[in-house]
């Protein structure tokens, strides 16, 4: 008799598995209450978090993996892929497997193991850092959230009079809480973006720094990188180059400005990182392969010059190396050659 309830409780638990995974990946983004009751559900026992982690796999196995009209047969993967590795190293979503439509109905806004990610709670200064191919979200002191991106490392110092960010590298999007007695700033290279409430994300390369507004308006302003690590925050010296507004996006470098305005979509793929998704529209291949390296420790290397601008459209989970591979070489007739295991050759394919 015991048997038969456990089995009938696993039969449950198991369809409330399915129900959460098809909850957390359509066009609406679930709400901070649906996250943390997945989260208490998950709680509950070993066997939900198992049968969470089964259903969400055979919904990653029936991702449309691009949206390229490309059929992507299974194969054997090369390397040992961990698609649940997320719930640990968020982000780290790495499996193979054919496209179904089933997914182009639905969309995929967010996956589950992500929105499983704790919140953890941080002092008024902190130091918080991602590998590669993890992602982190977090809850700041002034309930502002802020989602650092793969291989990324932030230093955070709040104050009852100031709320300063010092992205050291990587990429971060910071949805701000209002309060116009402390601006909340963010300092990466020689330029710093200010927000009193937004949301916007910062992008540090080398020394060039790139801000996206995603809502409200930014301050952006030339500093001398050397204040932020001699200086308190709030006396370094600002000088404000221009501000702005939803949809605009703007490289600073060596105090030079280049700023553009993003089409809807054009800001969606920009922020898709967030989803744990890379979309690409027409991209040159070295860019794609550039945004693609940042997720992986696999090295994927252009050998063939002719290819670097080849034009590249298509939508893929973070991580799914198989999934792009089979897309360049079925669509673009690209060979992908495996040199070792972490390290991948791109070149034009003899075959035609």
């Amino acid at each position: 008799m015991d048997n038969v309830h456990n089995f009938q409780c696993k039969e449950t638990i198991r369809s409330e598995a399915r129900a959460w995974v098809l909850k957390f990946n359509q066009d609406i983004a679930p709400t901070d209450e649906d996250i943390l009751n997945l989260r208490a559900w998950t709680e509950r026992s070993p066997v939900h978090r198992a049968e969470l982690e089964f259903a969400e796999q055979c919904w990653v196995d029936a991702d449309l993996l691009s949206e390229l009209a490309v059929p992507t047969p299974k194969r054997e993967t090369k390397r040992a892929f961990d698609p649940w590795g997320v719930l640990s190293n968020p982000i780290r979503s790495l499996s193979s497997g054919g496209g179904m439509a089933i997914a182009a109905s639905l969309g995929i806004v967010v996956t589950v193991a992500l929105l499983l990610l704790k919140t953890p709670s941080i002092n008024e200064s902190s130091i918080y850092e991602t590998t590669i191919g993890e992602q982190q979200v977090v809850l700041l002191p002034d309930n502002s959230r802020m989602h650092l991106d793969t291989n990324s490392k932030i230093e955070v110092n709040f104050s009852d009079d100031i709320r300063a960010i010092r992205l050291l590298r990587g990429k971060a999007h910071f949805e701000v809480q209002k309060d116009s007695n402390r601006p909340f700033d963010v300092y990466a290279g020689g330029g710093s973006a200010r927000a009193v409430g937004t949301a916007f994300s910062v992008y540090l390369s080398n020394r060039e720094m790139q801000v996206t507004v995603t809502e409200g308006i930014v301050e952006l302003a030339r500093i001398d990188a050397s204040d932020v690590t001699e200086k308190a925050p709030e006396s370094i010296p600002r000088r404000v180059l221009l501000s702005m507004e939803r949809g605009q996006s703007a490289t600073l470098n060596k105090g030079q400005v280049q700023l553009s305005n993003l089409k809807d979509k054009e800001l969606d793929r920009e922020m898709s990182w967030k989803k744990g998704l890379l979309i690409f529209a027409g991209d040159p291949l070295h860019k794609v392969i550039s945004e693609v390296n940042r997720y992986t420790d696999v090295t994927i290397e252009i050998s063939d010059p002719e290819l670097r601008d080849l034009a590249i459209g298509g939508r893929f989970r973070i991580g799914e190396l198989d999934a792009l591979f089979d897309a360049l070489t079925l669509g673009f007739n690209v060979e992908v050659s495996y040199v070792d295991d972490s390290h991948i050759q791109l070149q034009a394919s003899t075959l035609q």
